[in-house]
Formats: structure tokens, C-alpha cells, sequence
């Protein structure tokens, strides 16, 4: 059994209402790779900027030693002060990273729209015997 440890990439995005919000989180979307991840992170501000009329003087960008970035955007609006975007470096513990394929596609699919891919173990039922 190999060694190697393997890595997901997390995006995550966190939502500032006024300047002393504590943030609201928002899980965004998980990838294999940090090529992946960082992309997917840099559509994902360009996306959610566009509602805003925001130029790049209200962006900063950030990227850590690990290469994963975090991106913080000044939205400046009554009710939205700012919100950022971070790619967060995670070990996967069990399992292994799989590709992205039809298989797994419509696994994920299936998921999104409430259809178990796996059964479940089914709960013992609980009987009660008198004496």
C-alpha cells in the first residue's frame, strides 16, 4: 500500500453583511486538483462580482506558499460590505480521488437530485417486550 497521501481542494466562500459581520460561509464546491480548485475559485468571484458593477480595484488576490489562493472583494453596498473566496487544502483521509467521468458524473448527479447512489444501512427497529 503506497504512502502517498492525497489531497481535495475545497472552495469556499464567505459572506460579510457590514464591517463588523462575523461572515456567513458558504460551501462552494470540492475538486481533485489545485489547478482545478484555483480556477474554479477565480470563475466563481468573476460570477458572483458581476451582479455588483465591481472593477479590479475592488479585488485583491492572495496565494499562499501551498498555491492555494483566497480572494477578497470589496462589494461596498448597504446591506454587503464584502465577501471572499478561499481555496482550502484538505487530506483525504479514506478513499482516493476519482476522476471525472460519466460514471462519477451521474453519481453526482443522481445525488443532486435527492437519489441515493448507495444504500444505507437501516437502523435496527426497537422492540419492547413486556414482562
Amino acid at each position: 500500500m503506497s504512502n502517498h497521501q492525497s489531497f481535495v481542494y475545497a472552495l469556499m466562500r464567505t459572506d460579510y453583511l457590514d464591517r463588523d459581520d462575523e461572515g456567513h460561509q458558504m460551501f462552494i464546491s470540492v475538486h481533485g486538483n489545485l489547478d482545478a480548485a484555483n480556477e474554479a475559485a477565480k470563475e466563481h468571484v468573476k460570477k458572483h462580482s458581476s451582479g455588483h458593477n465591481l472593477n479590479d480595484a475592488n479585488t485583491n488576490n492572495y496565494t499562499a506558499k501551498d498555491g492555494t489562493t483566497r480572494t477578497v472583494v470589496m462589494v461596498r453596498e448597504d446591506d454587503y460590505h464584502s465577501f471572499e473566496v478561499e481555496v482550502f487544502k484538505e487530506p483525504l483521509l479514506h478513499g482516493h480521488v476519482v476522476p471525472d467521468s460519466s460514471a462519477t458524473k451521474r453519481g453526482a448527479d443522481e445525488v443532486e437530485k435527492g437519489e441515493e447512489t448507495e444504500e444505507k444501512p437501516q437502523k435496527a427497529a426497537k422492540t419492547r417486550s413486556k414482562a
